[in-house]
């Protein structure tokens, strides 16, 4: 679905990150591969530091400069 949806907008690039689940996964090298196959995606598997500071800027972006 989300496949479809960045064709249809035409996206210039696309960035796919994993976290925590790859990270730990015994498996991660052929689910990376698996991913790259089916959807043509190069996942990049992020830091925990690396999560942890996108987790925060995205519950930062639903605040304006008069909400802190």
């Amino acid at each position: 679905e989300y496949k479809s949806l960045i064709e249809q907008h035409k996206c210039e690039k696309v960035v796919v990150n994993g976290t925590q689940a790859l990270r730990v996964a015994k498996n991660s090298a052929s689910i990376l591969d698996e991913i790259k196959n089916k959807f043509n995606f190069d996942l990049n598997i992020v830091t925990g530091e690396t999560e942890a500071l996108y987790s925060f800027k995205g519950a930062l972006s639903s605040f304006n400069d008069n909400n802190i």
